[in-house]
């Protein structure tokens, strides 16, 4: 059983001239995930990663339960992972 609250929030990014009527459904259990869950689904389906590739980011609103609309900067960054097998 799960200790947090899942959360629907609403997410919209105006740098992309979205408004409310344009938010994403995103479940999460607090506002600042919700932001980097949107970030990551935005950043991956456009292919460019460009959260990612920017120096300031993006800036997001969240509207929650509450109907509350906050306003959150998002920024990402590149990270390289390695693996190793074993040669036969």
């Amino acid at each position: 059983m799960s200790n947090y609250r899942v959360i629907d929030y609403y997410v919209w990014c105006p740098d992309l001239g979205e408004d409310a009527e344009y938010a994403v459904i995103v479940r999460a259990q607090d506002e600042e995930r919700a932001v980097e869950f949107w970030a990551e689904r935005k950043d991956a389906a456009s292919g460019d990663y460009w959260i990612v590739n920017s120096s300031v980011g993006t800036v997001v609103h969240v509207r929650g339960p509450d109907c509350t609309t906050n306003t959150w900067r998002v920024t990402g960054m590149q990270t390289i992972i390695y693996s190793a097998q074993p040669e036969e």
